[in-house]
């Protein structure tokens, strides 16, 4: 699947983001085993451009696999995100 960066790039072209720095997303699990999600400006956009492309996927199960070579950051307590789209 190839993740086109609509929203991300809109929000650069109108300096939007309040950070330009992109160190990852970290996912963390709390005392409580809830899940955290934090990041820049920039990480949270570009998740929300791969979650976009996977919903809008036409494709025979659409799904995206996110690591530290992608966007996650390497502190992440989580080494792997698999979203998915499921089909009816």
């Amino acid at each position: 699947m190839k993740i086109e960066y609509n929203i991300t790039k809109y929000f650069e072209n109108n300096n939007l983001f309040d950070d330009t720095i992109s160190d990852g997303l970290k996912i963390l699990k709390d005392e409580n085993d809830n899940i955290l999600i934090t990041g820049s400006s920039v990480d949270l956009v570009n998740l929300a451009d791969i979650l976009v492309n996977v919903a809008m996927d036409k494709g025979e199960n659409p799904h995206i696999h996110i690591d530290d070579l992608t966007l996650l950051d390497k502190n992440s307590d989580y080494k792997e995100i698999i979203i998915e789209k499921i089909s009816n």
